[in-house]
């Protein structure tokens, strides 16, 4: 479901650029690692990740979904922006986000926020959350690299019903094998979406999906920093410096 007709929002200023092959020293993803922690998803073929001594992080996709995440720390907590390099070197034609049986996307970046008011705790999500793993996060803003919907659209996440919702950067019909950047205001998102003052974020996390399209793809993530930066001019509504300690 498309709040309203788009709400643009979170998008940030294109900027792909040709850089030197980076050295990679890299080794297959274990939640022994780092502070990172892979959920593989019950019945469905998992997501590779490879990560390498330089943060980078990789995702194979082969007719499969997984999802990394890690808790921030106090620091991060404080900070109101986001930002990260990625690209997709392997894609596969888009779908819509919306549709809860064909919604893939080669590559998303999580933020992860406590329930809000008035939200209902859901037992049996948290029961599965705990055997794979993980805590199920209350609400989330997730920034999209893949869908049909246009740059800056906020879609629904069907499976995160008025608690989750996807925020288009890159659709899926945008081919660059070259390194994009991106920063993006998560609290001015959050408030936003939910119209409600943005509580402390508590997780980060990084997913790649292609099991219902049947597809291969491959993307990769780097250089994921969190601060209190001001977005890019060309960012809508762009925030005041926080002046929080980030």
């Amino acid at each position: 479901m498309v709040i309203g007709s788009f709400l643009l929002i979170g998008q940030s200023h294109p900027q792909s650029r040709h850089e030197p092959v980076e050295k990679q020293t890299s080794h297959s993803f274990t939640n022994q690692n780092s502070d990172w922690k892979k959920v593989k998803f019950p019945g469905i073929k998992a997501t590779e990740f490879t990560m390498s001594k330089a943060g980078r992080i990789d995702l194979f996709m082969d007719q499969s979904s997984g999802l990394l995440f890690r808790p921030l720390t106090k620091a991060e907590q404080n900070c109101s922006s986001l930002e990260w390099q990625w690209k997709v070197d392997q894609n596969f034609p888009p779908v819509a986000l919306s549709d809860k049986d064909k919604g893939d996307r080669p590559v998303a970046v999580h933020v992860w926020f406590p329930k809000g008011k008035g939200d209902k705790t859901n037992g049996l999500k948290n029961f599965v959350g705990r055997l794979l793993g993980y805590k199920i996060p209350g609400r989330v803003v997730s920034y999209v690299w893949g869908g049909t919907g246009l740059q800056g659209e906020v879609i629904e996440n069907p499976h995160f019903e008025k608690k989750g919702y996807f925020i288009i950067l890159r659709s899926g019909n945008f081919n660059n094998k070259s390194w994009v950047n991106e920063q993006v205001d998560f609290r001015r998102d959050y408030e936003k979406i939910f119209n409600a003052p943005a509580p402390m974020p508590t997780h980060v996390a990084i997913s790649g999906d292609s099991d219902n399209s049947g597809a291969v793809a491959r993307a990769s993530v780097r250089k994921l920093k969190f601060s209190n930066r001001e977005p890019s001019p060309k960012t809508p509504n762009p925030q005041k410096p926080n002046k929080k300690t980030c």
